[in-house]
């Protein structure tokens, strides 16, 4: 079976595969013409708050069948109108390959509405759909806009009914449309189901700027006129087989939208009665599917699905069916890939949790396998290789510029691939909430863990660079006496000279990285003579912000990657925001359908596609002074 990869493209239409698409709602209008000759529009009300029945997963909405009115606040802070502001696109029929105008910024009246002046276009079929939208034969006009998250929801207490209220929605584009493209479920349908809206020029407004008057047959709003029930009403019972309940509908003075509700159920009942497909499970009309049901953020049903399914593939969970359309990246090894839903939660787990990794600079590998960056080649400060290579200089009048060019280089970095095989017995497949937690926890940790040792030690073999051996490291020599027994008294120098080796402009983001073997001599450390010799060390309660306390200024930082006390690593300066660190998607996961089957234990492997390497090749020479500067500053060795 083939699956369509699921997307996320704000731009593109919304379906099921594309749940954060752009959605449209249609309005009856009657086009004004505005102006003379070469400046003649035509005026057209383009949204209104009026309410949509619209269907979602959210859990929130579960008492209700996942089913909502959506309205589109017209307030000050209602709309957004950055995507339209130096005009809105007039298109035929949602298609934005034909555009046949070009409204003017849409206007928030205080009636609450939009409007814009639509002139016509250039394009072929634009001469036709303006004259008929000014003769009245065209008379739908559709808005296609994304509604965004930031809503309020209400429920009204008596009919049950919830609403939710967006604000900063945004709007793309306003189409011509003959009909609505679904009345019975609401995407794309009219704004107040099939009620009729009509716009009336105002004789006493010098510009015929017209007006909509916004008329509903709901319990919302005010009730039509009896023949403006009776025409929607026949409209129903022309696009559904209800011709034979017409006469009793308008006999019986049903509204329409109890009339709509009745030809929901009737759907609904018959699309439950229909031939099963397969012979298994039975055809369905509605977005009410099993497999568009989202996983749990945590990854507990994922992954209890996963093992389901390689111990029998017959009673596979039909979302991993969706999943599977995401494993390109596998290939022949099988598996699911893990859905963006619980990745995220185990690449933050990754990435924020470490010491390391939280401080380097992060790239995304978007295309291809390799990210390539351009950088300054600096290897000194001094005229003439600063910045590369540009030089400014002082001009006298009528002086002549000094030709100067800016020498670069290139980092290029393809990814490796880290990954981890997980051997899950049969208590821990049994235990969902153990399972869970191991592998959101455990997984994650031994990931962060690999990822922050290479970038700290890696030798750029298969695995980051790590900027111990990375060529720009600078070490600086210990006092004439000193051991590893007599640290303490010497420590205090030690970290002022390394310091003064840090480069500049970096040293905001340093941090001391130790081993921690040397706490004892930073504890009892003590700056200056004898006399009047005070702590190096400064405590976590006078520098809240750092956990571990500080030197000079600077966390220190724990880390079990660095070297063993009296080792070059043990003690280190370092500003890692020179450290580049680039990564493709998140953690994919496989599962071994046949791993031991005998002892009933299965194989989960992970897989992270990572890389790393230092900016900055060589330290740097100051403008003034011989001692080189570097983001990273090691300690020499002591016996």
């Amino acid at each position: 079976m083939t699956t369509t990869q699921l997307i996320a493209d704000r731009f593109a239409p919304f379906s099921r595969e594309n749940p954060v698409g752009f959605q449209t709602r249609e309005f009856t209008v009657r086009a004004e013409p505005v102006g003379e000759g070469d400046a003649r529009r035509l005026r057209l009300a383009i949204s209104s708050e009026a309410p949509v029945e619209r269907w979602s997963w959210d859990p929130e909405l579960r008492e209700s069948g996942g089913l909502y009115d959506e309205v589109l606040d017209h307030g000050p802070d209602g709309p957004d109108l950055s995507y339209v502001r130096d005009g809105i696109p007039i298109c035929l029929d949602h298609n934005l390959r034909i555009q046949v105008g070009l409204g003017t910024t849409p206007e928030l009246g205080d009636d609450a509405m939009l409007r814009t002046d639509a002139r016509e276009g250039n394009h072929p079929e634009a001469r036709w759909v303006f004259a008929d939208m000014e003769g009245g034969i065209r008379q739908k006009v559709s808005v296609g806009y994304w509604p965004g998250t930031n809503y309020v929801q209400t429920k009204d207490e008596r009919t049950g009914r919830i609403t939710r209220r967006y604000k900063g929605w945004t709007l793309y584009e306003v189409s011509s449309v003959a009909v609505p493209a679904d009345y019975a479920v609401g995407v794309g349908r009219s704004a107040l189901g099939a009620a009729r809206t009509e716009q009336a020029v105002d004789p006493a407004n010098s510009t015929q700027e017209t007006t909509m008057t916004v008329d509903t047959t709901s319990e919302r709003g005010a009730a039509p006129a009896p023949d403006t029930r009776a025409t929607e009403l026949a409209v129903l019972a022309r696009n559904f087989p209800t011709h034979a309940r017409l006469a009793e509908w308008i006999g019986e003075g049903v509204s329409v939208d109890a009339a709509r509700d009745e030809v929901m159920r009737k759907l609904q009942a018959a699309a439950e009665q229909r031939a099963p497909i397969n012979g298994t499970q039975p055809a369905s009309t509605t977005h009410n599917r099993e497999e568009d049901r989202p996983w749990a953020e945590d990854g507990s049903d994922f992954f209890r699905a996963i093992v389901t399914a390689s111990r029998a593939p017959e009673q596979m969970d039909p979302r991993l069916r969706a999943v599977r359309a995401q494993n390109t990246a596998l290939g022949e090894e099988g598996g699911f890939a893990v859905p963006a839903s619980v990745v995220n939660v185990m690449l933050e787990a990754t990435v924020t949790g470490g010491e390391i990794l939280s401080r380097v600079s992060t790239r995304p590998v978007t295309t291809g396998n390799s990210y390539t960056e351009t950088v300054v080649k600096e290897e000194a400060r001094t005229d003439g290789s600063r910045n590369g290579g540009v030089r400014g200089v002082w001009l006298a009048e009528d002086g002549t510029y000094t030709e100067s060019q800016a020498a670069t280089r290139q980092v290029e970095l393809k990814v490796q691939k880290l990954g981890a095989l997980v051997k899950l017995t049969e208590e821990q497949i049994e235990d969902g909430p153990a399972l869970v937690s191991f592998l959101n926890e455990q997984v994650p940790e031994e990931m962060r863990f690999q990822a922050e040792r290479a970038v700290w030690e890696g030798d750029g073999t298969g695995k980051p660079l790590g900027l111990m051996g990375g060529g720009a490291l600078i070490t600086v020599a210990i006092e004439g006496t000193q051991t590893i027994a007599n640290t303490n008294q010497f420590i205090w120098r030690n970290a002022a000279k390394m310091y003064s080796r840090l480069t500049t402009s970096l040293r905001r983001n340093a941090a001391w990285f130790i081993n921690d073997e040397l706490w004892a001599n930073i504890l009892t450390a003590t700056a200056g003579s004898s006399a009047g010799a005070v702590p190096m060390f400064t405590p976590p309660g006078q520098m809240q912000q750092f956990p571990d306390g500080a030197i000079y200024g600077r966390p220190i930082v724990p880390i079990e990657y660095a070297s063993a006390e009296g080792v070059v690593g043990d003690f280190v300066l370092a500003s890692l925001s020179d450290y580049l660190l680039v990564s493709k998607g998140g953690i994919k996961q496989a599962t071994s359908m046949h791993a031991e089957f005998v002892r009933d234990r299965q194989l989960m492997k992970f897989t992270w596609r990572v890389n790393g390497a230092p900016r900055t090749k060589a330290p740097v020479t100051p403008l003034k002074g011989s001692a080189t500067k570097s983001p990273y500053v090691a300690l020499a060795a002591r016996s």
